[in-house]
């Protein structure tokens, strides 16, 4: 029986037309209207279901623009501490960070430019993320149906099933981690979550927000549905979920929700299946670090250019004239004798003072680098390894951390430590590596925003960034705004388009914010 598709959804404020497809998913036909077997609910998810990458066209004039820009959630990169305006950048880029503007000094509104007024396009991420759920649902609420004779279909199909449920916890998470508060076991089941859809069909009817509690077992239960179905499976490549993957997102689940006994019980399972790391003393600066078949690469949605995105030909990590470098304080983390100092972050030609980010070179494409791996989710062993001595630190047994601590760290020191810290200076270090770790790899945001509530060692922090504003090609003046300790701008607002959309779903209390000091030029 032919099933026709339908791609709508009532909780969209607004609605992306097409698709695009991705240089490592070339088996997916975009234009795929009807269903008849599991094996075109395989290419559905691979063009709908799952993220694709930021990447060059080439245009017929020869130039080249960026597609896909909101795909991964490249605002993850902007609110954290990771990064810091060039005030000597060219005029080249200026629009890109009026776009960014209001989510990199956490306005009230992020629909707003850098002169404050509301231009919309905010609601693109939660759009997104909404529009790849019903992917999700419509590939589950018709896998089943379609015929499996043979053994290979049955196992196929039970593949792309478990696909589905794991991509759906992953975006129902990434939802609960921009517009909620951040998991606290005390308080999550009064606190407003995002709203959860898991029919295909378009409902009419105005949406809540589901407690947060709801959201993440929601999470839980698709994941607990994924190990079911990928049990067994064999990995079709590093670009599909499979079971462990499928245990390293819930090891991170349940590390946000502080229960740490069930994210080390995931972190060691994940490592049972692959506990590969990189060794990075046999490696040399400019060599690529994160790559597809690197020991450490579990799971990963498509490539991503971080060193070029964004801005025609000219990126934020251009080697010319970079838009953005690694803040002072990231680099400030990175100690003598670290051996990721050379290999995840280098010097700009001209701004050699100024490091900027290499840790993903992989492939020249155009005039950047192309990675063959994500940077917003990508999922990596040593993720397990640092998940597995936060929970055991966090929950007491901190012999544990500081073995698993010292096992990591032989790959990436000169010289191996010898861990003695106990307690809140034992966590610090675990939280000081995942930094270093996992730079510009979309998890700092939402490592901050959990740090505020560890219910044993909370912790915040104050961010400044300056933003620079111009006369033609000139710097006129610098504004710096802060993020205060445990700020609500910590979670983001519901955009303005999706509640003039839904009313229901009600607001994030968010402070409007102003410049707590200026320098002119």
């Amino acid at each position: 029986m032919k099933t026709m598709i339908r791609t709508s959804l009532l909780l969209l404020a607004g609605m992306f037309a097409g698709s695009s497809c991705s240089d490592f998913l070339e088996e997916y036909s975009q234009d795929k209207a009807q269903v008849e077997s599991w094996e075109d609910l395989n290419e559905l998810l691979l063009g709908d279901g799952y993220l694709q990458p930021c990447r060059f066209v080439s245009d017929d004039d020869g130039s080249f623009t960026v597609s896909e820009i909101h795909s991964n959630l490249d605002i993850l990169h902007f609110m954290s501490d990771e990064l810091k305006e060039n005030p000597d950048n060219e005029n080249d880029l200026l629009s890109y960070r009026s776009d960014k503007f209001a989510f990199y000094t956490w306005q009230q509104d992020t629909g707003v430019d850098q002169d404050l007024r509301y231009v919309g396009g905010d609601e693109a991420y939660w759009n997104m993320l909404y529009e790849k759920i019903n992917t999700c649902n419509m590939v589950l609420a018709l896998i089943d149906e379609q015929p499996a004779s043979r053994e290979d279909d049955v196992a196929g199909r039970e593949r792309v099933k478990g696909e589905a449920y794991f991509l759906r916890a992953a975006y129902y998470f990434l939802l609960a981690n921009l517009y909620a508060q951040p998991y606290h076991p005390q308080t999550a089941a009064s606190t407003p979550g995002v709203p959860i859809k898991l029919s295909e069909y378009v409902e009419d009817r105005e949406f809540t927000r589901e407690p947060l509690t709801t959201v993440y077992r929601q999470i839980l239960a698709d994941l607990e549905q994924a190990e079911a179905c990928l049990q067994g499976k064999e990995r079709v490549s590093v670009y599909h979920a499979d079971l462990t993957a499928t245990l390293l997102l819930r090891s991170r689940v349940y590390l946000y929700m502080q229960d740490w006994e069930a994210a080390a019980r995931e972190a060691r399972r994940v490592l049972e299946l692959q506990d590969g790391l990189l060794d990075l003393h046999s490696l040399t600066p400019g060599t690529d670090v994160v790559y597809r078949d690197s020991p450490e690469t579990i799971f990963s949605m498509g490539g991503y250019m971080i060193s070029v995105a964004f801005a025609d030909w000219r990126g934020m990590f251009d080697n010319y004239m970079p838009a953005y470098f690694i803040s002072d304080e990231m680099m400030e983390l990175f100690q003598r004798g670290d051996l990721r100092t050379n290999l995840f972050i280098g010097a700009s030609e001209n701004f050699r003072q100024s490091p900027v980010f290499l840790k993903v070179n992989g492939q020249q494409r155009a005039w950047g680098n192309y990675s063959e791996v994500s940077d917003c989710f990508l999922l990596r062993t040593p993720e397990a390894y640092l998940t597995l001595a936060e929970a055991s630190a966090c929950a007491g047994d901190e012999a544990e951390a500081r073995r698993v601590l010292e096992t990591f760290l032989e790959t990436r020191m000169e010289t191996a430590p010898s861990i003695t810290q106990t307690g809140s200076e034992l966590v610090g270090l675990i939280r000081d590596e995942r930094a270093r770790e996992f730079l510009l790899e979309g998890h700092r945001w939402f490592d901050l925003r959990r740090y505020t509530v560890c219910q044993p060692y909370p912790w915040s922090k104050t961010i400044e960034h300056g933003h620079v504003y111009y006369d033609s090609y000139y710097p006129l003046r610098c504004d710096y705004y802060r993020l205060e300790t445990n700020d609500p701008a910590y979670t983001l607002p519901i955009p303005r388009k999706v509640l003039e959309f839904q009313v229901s779903l009600g607001d994030n209390e968010r402070p409007a914010r102003k410049p707590a000091r200026s320098e002119n030029y």
